[in-house]
């Protein structure tokens, strides 16, 4: 084969029933380690498979079931900005439960 020949690309096939937002784990499989959505390239899915992703990804986050932001940063935001070395449960309360500095 030389460089400019193509081959046939294999088509994804997708039931209506697996792009849901509460199948957790196959939504997690499109998603890159920071929570970005992986692109049509590389998820393989046309555009109304990729749009209806989408929109699942969005309402699983929403409901609280998909994080919006990695752990990870998470972590880093909280080490750099407070010098902690773990993340409080609920960064909310640790906040307001905080002593005023004056």
């Amino acid at each position: 084969m030389t460089e400019f020949e193509t081959t046939e690309e294999e088509t994804v096939k997708v039931t209506s029933t697996e792009i849901h937002y509460k199948n957790l784990d196959y939504l997690q499989r499109f998603l890159s380690p920071h929570g970005a959505l992986h692109s049509r390239q590389r998820t393989g899915f046309n555009a109304r498979q990729q749009r209806k992703l989408k929109r699942a990804v969005k309402y699983a986050r929403l409901m609280a079931l998909l994080p919006y932001v990695n752990r990870s940063k998470l972590k880093s935001f909280f080490v750099k900005t407070f010098q902690l070395s773990v993340i409080p449960v609920t960064p909310l309360k640790w906040l307001l439960a905080m002593p005023a500095t004056t």
